[in-house]
């Protein structure tokens, strides 16, 4: 793990590219897309994180010391920059935060290209299943495509598949046929060896909507009391495979 207290002084600290996070009042919440964790910050590291979301080009030791120096007047610089190293070495090792923007990841592995080749390979079968009517067929060798993924290559590589899932280019508006291929995929869902959780079934509801031509847009959300994640998946901005309040009960925290 990279010591803070080794760094120089104009050694600037950013936000990884990595990660996605909810920042409010009561604290912060980071999903980190390398490695599909959330982590929760209250206190002096969720300030840490507010400054550092203040200064995308990222800050200095000094910088954010001063920052929280403006927050506590009682405490001393001392005991501020002794909590604030012990933050920052921790945001390193999570992967949370990058150092002088030099933690950029490396060329895709094998892994990671083997998955990429297999989600090409399954939207060309699933458009074949789909043409010929065989949706459930379908469905299941998403969940069975995402399943593998998720093994092999991660977390973050099922979400770039999905933020690059195609939309068929005859586009749907039709809300009654929206609501029976969602029917569709909860059904097909059933028949799936392995229990199919939210982020499963929002998966295969995303791509499948997309193949029939609706812009489904699958949605990543947290709750903090008592923490808990969701995924669901809205078209237009509105909530298609769940019950509409989880637009209120849960706060977004990306979109695929």
């Amino acid at each position: 793990m990279l010591s803070v207290g080794s760094i120089m002084g104009n050694t600037r600290f950013s936000i990884s590219p990595d990660v996605c996070f909810s920042l409010d009042k009561d604290g912060t919440i980071i999903l980190s897309i390398e490695k599909g964790k959330f982590y929760s910050l209250t206190g002096l590291g969720s300030l840490v994180w507010a400054s550092l979301t203040n200064h995308l080009e990222g800050l200095t030791l000094d910088r954010i010391t001063a920052d929280l120096l403006a927050e506590f007047n009682d405490v001393s610089r001392q005991e501020i920059e002794s909590d604030l190293k012990s933050s920052l070495e921790d945001f390193i090792d999570k992967g949370l935060i990058q150092v002088n923007q030099e933690c950029a990841r490396q060329a895709n592995g094998p892994r990671e290209l083997i998955c990429i080749n297999a989600v090409l390979l399954t939207r060309l079968i699933t458009s074949l299943l789909i043409r010929f009517k065989l949706n459930t067929f379908a469905i299941l060798l998403y969940l069975t495509l995402f399943q593998l993924v998720g093994a092999f290559g991660g977390f973050r590589i099922r979400r770039y598949a999905i933020k690059r899932w195609p939309i068929a280019k005859v586009q749907r508006v039709d809300h009654q046929v929206l609501s029976n291929l969602c029917v569709t995929v909860t059904k097909a869902c059933t028949w799936f060896p392995k229990l199919s959780k939210c982020l499963q079934q929002s998966t295969a509801t995303t791509c499948f909507l997309r193949q029939h031509g609706f812009p489904a847009v699958m949605v990543i959300g947290v709750r903090r009391m008592p923490f808990s994640s969701h995924a669901w998946v809205e078209v237009d901005s509105k909530v298609v495979n769940d019950h509409k309040n989880v637009q209120t009960y849960f706060k977004v925290l990306d979109r695929w």
